[in-house]
């Protein structure tokens, strides 16, 4: 899971809004203004799909009144990421 970039940016599409929960049509959307903004090409709608859909077999997210929100696990698991992440660049800019 940890290589997936995309479903990191579904994870942090979820946790950066309000109260946590998005359309599938805003995720995608979320993502792609990012990528963009970033100088990257937008992802296929398809590409995100499968991956919200790997992340909610996964019972990562999960789908609720027709939006997409994480599941206790899921908001677990991005906090860990995030710390690593953290943890991963102080690493970094303290061997320079």
């Amino acid at each position: 899971f940890d290589h997936s970039i995309t479903s990191k940016r579904i994870l942090r599409a979820l946790d950066t809004h309000e109260d946590k929960k998005l359309s599938t049509t805003d995720v995608i959307e979320t993502i792609n203004v990012a990528l963009v903004k970033k100088g990257s090409k937008p992802l296929p709608e398809y590409v995100i799909k499968s991956v919200i859909m790997n992340l909610m077999g996964a019972s990562i997210i999960t789908l609720q009144d027709g939006d997409l929100r994480p599941t206790p696990c899921g908001i677990k698991l991005f906090k860990m990421l995030e710390q690593r992440r953290a943890e991963m660049v102080s690493a970094s800019s303290d061997k320079k």
